[in-house]
């Protein structure tokens, strides 16, 4: 009975414990996003002393109730990061409930005072509650957010990037202006000092992240590039999109830069960064970033307005990562049928013939268009048995000809994630 009895207290102990090392106000602002790694922001601690008369409530609270209460607000803006805003670390239900699991030990003062970097001496306001018995506050602060990501992946919490690379490597990823009637996105990179300054920006930002970033250095031949894809094709095309494509990069950023006058004449500037995923032209993230208003200093302004946005952007880029790994590697397949006087029956064969090649080595299947003439379809494959488009084609054609004696299927390119093929 004595051993039980310990056991219980022991465990109540540590629970009450557990739970006073949660956030009591939960309230945090996001100010600014200081660098691929920190955001500084506002956090809002409370303090309510548990003294059992009134007066020792009281006089808690001015011995110890402000700085308890910055405590609080530390707690605070890491549990904003993990819950809040519109990126949260933490977004499905599966990896709340594992977090659930290392909630007490995460909020513990020796890990929050390693995830902040840096912390006010002293609260900007202190506001009294509860006639006294209490206390609010607003800190600002630091947060290492490059750590609390690895702390999570290091407890299983959420999908480790490193095992992201290992099963889908790095995305490869571009970055270019948005182009308008008078220039194109490499024409503005070239001429544009705002552009060139932002692209830098945002790859050194990627960089950081041990992202695989794409350079379009050689201006004219990827010109001549996207002028030859033109004219075979002889429609318009979105220059940003086929340079992508052409390039092969998994995923490619687009950015567009705004200024507009704000009070005392002080200028602000408004970035928009959009991330489409290469092969199907999917959009995956945008986010608008804004400025400080300031006289001058546009370098300063367009770098302060792109990295509010950048935090967001990667995290829906990583969830759409994510997703590629539990559904497998994605690729693009493009068929164009060629040749003349095909009877119905015949094409009717040939596209059940193709089809169930597809089925042959793919986990999922999603057709885009599909005519008499082109097959258009987005294929999600076992990353173990087609970790290339390589040997995608090389299973896919075999499949096709083990069906079909007539026709043969021929690969016309391949790209990272795209085939374009034809069947003759």
């Amino acid at each position: 009975m004595i051993k039980v009895f310990v056991l219980f207290f022991v465990f109540f102990g540590c629970l009450s414990q557990s739970f006073a090392q949660m956030p009591v106000s939960k309230e945090a602002t996001i100010i600014e996003v200081v660098s691929s790694a920190e955001v500084y922001m506002e956090g809002v601690g409370i303090y309510r002393s548990d003294k059992k008369s009134r007066r020792k409530r009281k006089k808690d609270v001015r011995k110890v109730g402000v700085q308890q209460a910055m405590e609080d607000a530390k707690r605070a803006a890491i549990h904003f990061l993990l819950y809040n805003g519109t990126d949260p670390l933490l977004k499905s239900n599966e990896e709340i409930d594992r977090f659930s699991t290392i909630q007490a030990d995460f909020f513990n003062p020796d890990t929050i005072s390693e995830l902040i970097v840096f912390s006010q001496a002293a609260p900007n306001k202190s506001v009294s509650l509860d006639d006294g018995e209490g206390v609010k506050v607003f800190l600002k602060l630091k947060v290492n957010t490059d750590f609390l990501r690895q702390l999570l992946e290091e407890n299983l919490v959420i999908f480790s990037k490193q095992e992201l690379v290992s099963e889908l490597g790095y995305p490869q990823i571009m970055v270019l202006p948005v182009g308008d009637n008078n220039q194109s996105p490499l024409q503005l990179l070239t001429d544009s000092k705002n552009d060139q300054h932002a692209a830098g920006v945002v790859e050194s930002y990627l960089t950081a992240k041990l992202y695989d970033v794409i350079i379009p250095s050689q201006l004219d031949d990827i010109n001549q590039m996207v002028g030859a894809i033109k004219q075979v094709k002889n429609i318009k095309q979105d220059a940003v999109y086929q340079l992508a494509l052409s390039i092969g990069s998994d995923i490619y950023l687009e950015y567009s830069i705004g200024q507009s006058k704000s009070a005392y004449d002080t200028d602000q500037m408004a970035v928009t960064l959009r991330a489409y995923e290469t092969t199907t032209g999917r959009l995956l993230a945008t986010q608008t970033g804004y400025s400080k208003p300031r006289v001058g200093e546009l370098f300063l302004s367009i770098e302060e307005a792109l990295l509010s946005a950048l935090g967001s952007v990667e995290q829906r880029i990583l969830k759409y990562w994510e997703e590629d790994l539990n559904r497998g590697v994605q690729y693009k397949v493009i068929a164009t049928v060629v040749g003349e006087n095909i009877s119905d029956d015949k094409l009717e064969t040939l596209q059940d013939d193709f089809f169930d090649s597809i089925d042959d080595v793919a986990m999922i299947t999603k057709e885009n268009i599909v005519t008499e003439s082109t097959f258009d379809l987005s294929i999600w494959c076992d990353s173990e048995k087609y970790p290339n488009a390589r040997k995608l084609y090389k299973a896919l054609a075999n499949s096709f000809e083990d069906k079909q004696r007539k026709f043969t299927l021929k690969q016309v390119n391949r790209n990272r994630k795209l085939l374009i093929l034809e069947i003759k």
